[in-house]
């Protein structure tokens, strides 16, 4: 009786033990997951520390050495010495010694400089004089041991001061808060002080913010007084809870008391000020510590932290962060234990007291049946069965609801035996329970699986961490389920080892739907590549007869015909233009869409790529009466990467809108470019006084093939893909584009896309001497006075700006006011620019003024008139500030004095300014070039260059040439074609590289010549061996850029620049501009336009060889090939030659044949143009002919030929003064067949017809 009666006894006190021992384990599993935290932060703490503390040190150093660096200067010596005050201008002027110092502090973060001596006067203060003997006392009366303690050897660092200072502008107080690096120097006996001001809160504090961690980690500086002196992490909080006054910050405002309560919670609460924090407390006496357990930082907020006394800089420097922070992983561990602890005792309790339940029932049954045992045997045997059926009943239950959960369930012990399951899971398993429990996967798992389940569940046993993980079922017909399982680590009774529990879920339907999602997704991405690539092949279609029928009308226009007909093809023309520039703007689209728009990243001139952009619509602005106005002083860029074409597309298409949507008023373009972490940013706006738009239908505007409403197509027409092209551009560009408008007042639209920077470094400008140089400006539109004043302040000139004539005359009648340059607008009200210039040089006391006049594109009169009319120069707006200073150069120099500059000096001025250069004797150039004309283009640029050359008519005559020479004087470099019949530019070089001529040549430097310029084609020159790379037309800055990289890497030590002074051409060139119809000799100047002889010459040959000249469709495949390579040839000529039109089309043509998209309207048009280059350069030649033939006193024609046979019959270059002394003596014998034979085989560069032809003379 007494065994049956201790149960319920023993069973609390297990339960008891059990509740005991578990808070136990967890609480000592807690406090060792906490010390582990903490120690790791500690680390971290004390890595960022020392981190911050080694960059703070770098910092330090940098501005010690810059100090060092100005002491040592002879500026500083000149200013001692000269003592700059109200005696001392005389001996040294103060402009010069300010930008001295202004240059050594450029970019270094240092915002003033003071220099005062021993008795604390003031010898020199860059910035702020007024106050600089206040600064100083506040530095010295706090820092006194420092200030007395600096000596000759070192600068030293001064933590910050703070103080207020009277403003005598407004009579006002200024607070300043400056931190410095002092120097002490002495001269002749006294001692002078050297202070570097420097703004605490702005590189200092920016520094130590990199130390932050986490959420709430905070890295900072504070002094020996325990004042912050940088700025706080928290400077919002603190001033939301009035801790620091609004608009202000921690420097220097914040003391590190303890306040000993949260400033936040407490807002109103009465804070501390009796002690310092424990962090601050311990690292101004110089320890070097640490606390993990929490302190109260000077918020009141419990943080952990490392800190140290910095003793060079006389600083503390710390790293904290919240506790709370800090034990965030240990609270959500500590919060799991607790609940799976929670639940394991909750699980225990319920079933002790079960035990307890029944124990107590069974012996309050079996005492009753002993009592009555004799009697009611019976009765007893009745209540044993009724407790085991109650007892069967609940573990039916149990097993029941085990059973018809619908995701598998089972457990295992420590040896991984299957000891309980589910139905589901057996159902799975396709065995029944007999067959599973007490098996392990071994036995009874698929060998593919086995590996999976035991690495599972090793890992639950031995980690005791869940596993996650997902496994196929497979079942019968092939059919099979994808269930996540979940394993759990489990706790059995009775001191057994713990074993594993598992629950799979069915997410087979989940993994379906994605599948699906999935599968759909990418045929809704291919629908929309398919559309996408249609539109492409559609636009391109209807594109192909749109160019016929425009060439056709192109054509017909230039055809004789009455003026009705003339006015119909116009009409004509102008609507295929239009419906062209529609079809454009799809395909972009359609391009864009389809991922096949790529961009080409090239270096760039920002200033000239957006001037061009505007330039180009100026005309169509002042066909409107609008004033188009560009401003780029911002941009501080000479160069930049990107890709020009798709910039110059976006700023053409919004200025095509602005223009459009404008009737009167203006269009203004401002651009900056901005540095941005690593990456430039280009930002550029366009502002009209247009009609504008509605501002809820804004965002219609990026969307494709819309319009804000109908009206708008049928008014100003479009596409409406033009913006939205404009945002897929600045998108791909890693941009975006926005739009501000209000109905009629005018639109705003922007645009910001990435760049980045160039290593090309720009042109050195002329110098221009602005010493005492006053300029007057003189414009109606206010937008165009401040725009032009801008620019002069960046030349660095002074000016005064008016807004009429009668305005400037009545400032220019003042005897005070003394301008040595005007600048005027032409179109004003009243009275006009000319009007102005008239005036002045009517009277004598403006004599030396120089008089700038900027006009619109569609002002046009004669120079001869515009410089009688008073003007010195003559500009089309918009102006860059290149011209404008260019312009100034020019027409401040006395020698062009009877001249009047234009855009056409400004472009020869570019180009005489650019740097040449001469190589040394020992070098000699092999030119390979297959085609005359490009090979006398070649020669005449070396010759220029003034480099030795001999010459290859192919791949194969190179290599031989390189074979004879290898011995004797050796080559520097090559210039190779490659398109070359025989043996073609790229094969050559492979076989030089391979050292088929020799291990002399194998690293030669080669350059490729080509008048391909696609992307791609470099990169295909380069995979082939070559160094280098021009395309045709070649200039002669680019070849020269190239020759000095090859030949400076050959041991080019004569290297040596030669510059240019005057503007103007070697020799005069007739150029007869109004009469030819297929060059731009402003924009696409030929090559050899400064060498006349040579550029004559070359287009006689040009002549020769093109003249009957006519383009057939190809017939077959080999025609194709051969009809390829006559148009590439043309167009590297006609770029050379300048032929511009007849370069584009070739361009053209060319891309139709790679395409296989030729038409025989394209061969018809090339034609045509052909034979317009050929009229223009026979126009050339008749406005020449006293260049075209020089006259040279002929000498005996057979020393002659004897002389000329030296050079062809070894088949090297005959010199050019030998071919012109030819036609001198042939001029002299016009009915002597031979010699003139023996000109144009000269000219041909057929050397063999003139060995014929001299051995015949023989």
């Amino acid at each position: 009786m007494y065994k049956l009666n201790s149960i319920p006894n023993i069973a609390i006190s297990a339960a008891i033990l059990l509740i005991v021992s578990s808070f136990i384990l967890v609480q000592v599993s807690l406090s060792y997951l906490k010390n582990h935290v903490l120690s790791d932060f500690e680390k971290s703490l004390n890595t960022v520390l020392d981190t911050s503390t080694s960059a703070v040190g770098i910092w330090a150093k940098q501005k010690q050495d810059l100090l060092e660096n100005i002491s040592n200067s002879d500026v500083v010596l000149k200013v001692i010495e000269t003592n700059l005050d109200s005696t001392g201008f005389v001996a040294l002027d103060r402009t010069d010694v300010d930008r001295t110092f202004e240059r050594y502090l450029s970019g270094k973060a240092i915002d003033d400089l003071f220099i005062i001596n021993d008795r604390s006067e003031l010898i020199y203060a860059l910035y702020n004089r007024e106050s600089a003997g206040a600064i100083w006392s506040n530095f010295k009366g706090k820092y006194s041991t420092l200030v007395s303690s600096t000596d000759n050897i070192s600068a030293r660092f001064l933590p910050p001061v703070q103080g207020k200072v009277s403003n005598s502008e407004n009579q006002s107080e200024l607070t300043y808060k400056y931190a410095s690096f002092i120097r002490t120097i002495e001269n002749k006996g006294e001692r002078y002080y050297i202070l570097a001001l420097i703004k605490p809160q702005a590189e200092l504090s920016q520094i130590v913010k990199l130390g932050r961690i986490g959420e709430t980690g905070e890295t900072y500086l504070f002094d020996n007084d325990g004042f912050m002196t940088t700025d706080s992490r928290f400077r919002d909080e603190l001033i939301r809870y009035g801790v620091l006054e609004k608009n202000s910050d921690a420097v220097l405002n914040i003391k590190l008391y303890d306040p000993e309560v949260n400033l936040y919670l407490e807002p109103n609460a009465q804070a501390s000020r009796e002690k310092l924090t424990k962090m601050a407390t311990s690292a101004i006496r110089g320890n070097k510590s640490f606390d993990v357990n929490g302190y109260n930082d000077y918020r009141g907020i419990k943080v952990i932290g490392a800190w140290q006394w910095i003793d060079s800089l006389n600083i503390g420097i710390t790293t904290e962060v919240d506790l709370h922070e800090a034990l965030s992983s240990y609270r959500s561990s500590r919060n799991i234990l607790l609940a799976l602890l929670s639940l394991s005792l909750s699980l225990a309790l319920l079933l002790g007291l079960y035990v307890v339940r029944v124990s107590y029932d069974t012996t309050k049954k079996l005492q009753k049946a002993a009592d009555e045992l004799e009697d009611k045997v019976d009765e007893r045997t009745f209540a044993l069965a009724d407790a085991l059926a109650e007892l069967s009943t609940e573990k039916a239950v149990l097993q029941s609801l085990f059973d018809n959960i619908p995701d598998p369930i089972f457990c295992k012990d420590h040896e991984r035996r299957y000891i309980k399951g589910n139905k589901a899971f057996f159902e799975i398993f396709g065995k029944v329970e007999q067959e599973v429990i007490g098996s392990t996967d071994e036995e009874l798992a698929n060998a593919k699986d086995l590996d999976a389940f035991r690495d599972s569940d090793l890992q639950v046993l031995q980690t005791g961490e869940p596993v996650v993980f997902e496994r196929v079922a497979n079942h019968e017909e092939g059919k099979y389920s994808i269930f996540l399982s979940r394993k759990f680590k489990i706790d059995f009774p009775n001191e057994q080892p713990p074993g594993i529990l598992c629950i799979a879920q069915d997410i087979s339907e989940q993994r379906s739907t994605e599948k699906s999602l999935i599968q759909a997704t990418l045929a809704a991405q291919a629908a929309s590549k398919a559309k996408s690539e249609f539109l492409a092949r559609m636009s391109h279609e209807i594109r192909t007869p749109m160019n016929g029928v425009i060439g056709m009308l192109d054509l017909l226009r230039d055809s004789k015909i009455d003026s009705q007909q003339q006015q119909q093809v116009e009409i004509a023309k102008s609507s295929a233009d239009s419906l062209l520039g529609v079809i454009n703007d799809i395909l972009d689209f359609s391009r864009v869409e389809a991922g096949k728009l790529e961009l080409d990243i090239v270096d760039f001139d920002p200033i000239k790529l957006i001037d061009d952009s505007i330039k180009a619509l100026a005309v169509k602005a002042d066909a409107k009466g609008l004033e188009l106005m560009l401003d780029t002083t911002k941009i501080e860029f000479n160069f930049v990467k990107g890709d020009p074409l798709r910039i110059r597309q976006i700023i053409t298409n919004l200025l095509n809108n602005a223009l459009k949507f404008t009737e009167h008023g203006q269009v203004v373009v401002t651009a900056d470019i901005i540095r941005r972490k690593s990456s430039l940013r280009l930002h550029c706006q366009i502002q009209d006084t247009g009609i504008g738009i509605n501002e809820e239908k804004i965002p219609l505007l990026f969307e494709s093939f819309s319009q804000v409403d109908s009206s708008t197509t049928r008014n100003y027409g479009g596409s409406g893909l033009g913006l939205a092209i404009c945002k897929r551009l600045c998108e791909l560009m890693d941009g975006d584009i926005w739009v501000k408008s209000k109905i009629n007042k005018g639109t705003t639209v922007g645009f910001d896309i990435k760049l980045e920077e160039s290593e090309v470094s720009p042109q050195e400008q002329p110098i221009l001497d602005v010493q005492g140089l006053s300029v007057l400006v003189v414009d109606d539109n206010p937008v165009n006075l401040d725009i032009i004043q801008k620019q002069l302040g960046l030349i660095g000139l002074d000016s005064t700006i008016c807004a009429s004539v009668n305005e400037a005359l009545k400032i220019l009648s003042k005897p005070e006011n003394q301008f040595q340059i005007i600048i005027t607008d032409m179109n004003m009200p009243q009275r006009d620019g000319l009007e102005l210039a008239k005036e002045i040089r009517s009277k004598s006391e403006f004599a030396g003024i120089k008089i700038i006049m900027l006009s619109s594109m569609t002002f046009t009169m004669d120079r001869i008139e515009l410089k009688a009319s008073g003007l010195d120069a003559s500009l089309l707006k918009p102006v860059i500030t290149e011209d404008l200073y260019n312009t100034l150069a020019l027409v401040t120099k006395p020698q062009n004095d009877d001249e009047l500059i234009n855009e056409q000096n400004l472009l020869q001025y570019r180009h005489a300014t650019q740097s040449k250069f001469v190589a040394g004797e020992h070098h000699q150039i092999l030119v390979v070039e297959d085609n005359a004309v490009n090979m006398l283009v070649a020669e005449g640029l070396l010759r220029k260059l003034k480099i030795r050359f001999q010459k290859a008519f192919n791949g194969q005559e190179c290599l031989e040439i390189l074979r004879k020479e290898e011995n004797e004087r050796p080559f520097t470099a090559i210039l190779m074609d490659c398109q070359m019949p025989i043996m073609d530019g790229y094969t050559a070089t492979a076989k030089i590289r391979a050292g088929i001529v020799g291990e002399q040549y194998k690293d030669i430097p080669i350059i490729a010549m080509t008048a391909n310029a696609l992307k791609g084609d470099k990169e295909k020159c380069f995979s082939y061996g070559m160094t280098g790379y021009v395309s045709k037309p070649i200039s002669l800055k680019t070849l020269g850029e190239q020759l000095q990289l090859a030949l400076t890497e050959q041991g080019f030590e004569n290297l040596a620049c030669q510059e240019q002074t005057s503007f103007k051409s070697e020799l005069d060139l007739s150029v007869p501009h109004d009469k030819l119809k297929t060059m731009d000799w402003v924009n696409f100047t030929p090559s050899l336009h400064q060498t006349p002889d040579l550029y004559l010459k070359s287009l006689r040959l040009f002549i020769a060889e093109n003249k009957g000249v006519s383009f057939i469709f190809p017939k077959s495949l080999d025609e194709q090939e051969v009809l390829k390579s006559k148009i590439h040839t043309l167009k590297g000529s006609a770029g050379n030659m300048g032929f511009y039109s007849l370069y584009k089309d070739c361009l053209s043509l060319e891309t139709a044949l790679k395409e296989q998209d030729v038409r025989t309207l394209d061969l018809a048009t090339i034609n045509a143009t052909l034979n317009k280059a050929l009229n223009d350069a026979d126009l050339i030649l008749s406005a020449n002919i006293e260049q075209s033939r020089p006259e040279i006193s002929a000498r005996n024609i057979k020393t002659l030929y004897s002389e000329i046979y030296k050079f062809t019959e070894n088949s090297e270059w005959v010199p050019t003064e030998l071919i012109d002394e030819t036609h001198a003596i042939a001029a002299t014998l016009p009915d002597d067949d031979k010699v003139h034979a023996i000109i144009g085989a000269l000219e041909r560069f057929d050397y063999e017809v003139v060995n014929q032809l001299l051995a015949e003379e023989d």
